[in-house]
């Protein structure tokens, strides 16, 4: 990745992100996708979900699971390091893809 020494992008493998959950099969902390981002695709495994979020309200609530068109925020830990930026701040280097490895569907975006 080329980046300007000003403004070096965070590399890491463990992370917090907003995702829309797009999979008939709902998300569950300790199950394990594919994550593409950029132009990489890596092992990821979800190691916490913190919230769903209640769009009607903007609330944040407890969820032990995201089903079908939930939105939450989950913990996510990566096989590889990862360059990237916050959402707000980059659009590209800012969102990700989860895809289901079993038959591979996009099962969630997140950011």
């Amino acid at each position: 990745m080329l980046a300007s020494v000003a403004d070096v992008p965070h590399k890491t493998r463990h992370f917090e992100a907003t995702v829309v959950w797009m999979h008939s099969k709902p998300l569950r902390t300790g199950s394990t996708y594919l994550l593409k981002h950029t132009g990489q695709t890596v092992r990821a495994r979800v190691v916490e979900i913190r919230s769903r979020i209640r769009v009607e309200q903007l609330e944040r609530h407890p969820a032990e699971q995201l089903s079908l068109n939930d939105i939450g925020q989950v913990i996510i830990a990566t096989s590889r390091p990862l360059l990237a930026d916050l959402y707000r701040d980059s659009r590209a280097t800012g969102s990700l893809i989860l895809i289901d490895p079993e038959d591979n569907p996009t099962a969630g975006a997140g950011m």
